[in-house]
């Protein structure tokens, strides 16, 4: 799921014009809150499946687990890679 070598993170392949699409893309779509920079270390069919897959009309498991524990203001564990 992860990529292991932080060398080959997608931001350190792209060059800056991609970069730069990606980082937009990334800003509207809600999972992108709870990774943040980690969602770089995703490997790039799983992050292209997790930014376009639901298009806005369900949102992830997770994501609804996350926000849940947050309203309540329950402690969410950190990302580790």
């Amino acid at each position: 799921m992860y990529i292991t070598d932080s060398a080959s993170y997608i931001d350190k392949q792209l060059d800056e014009l991609s970069m730069e699409k990606m980082r937009r893309f990334v800003q509207s779509a809600p999972l992108s809150l709870m990774m943040g920079n980690k969602l770089y270390a995703i490997k790039p069919m799983l992050l292209i499946s997790m930014l376009t897959g639901s298009a806005g009309k369900a949102a992830s498991v997770d994501f609804e687990l996350y926000k849940a524990a947050n309203s309540k203001n329950l402690p969410v564990a950190d990302w580790k890679l």
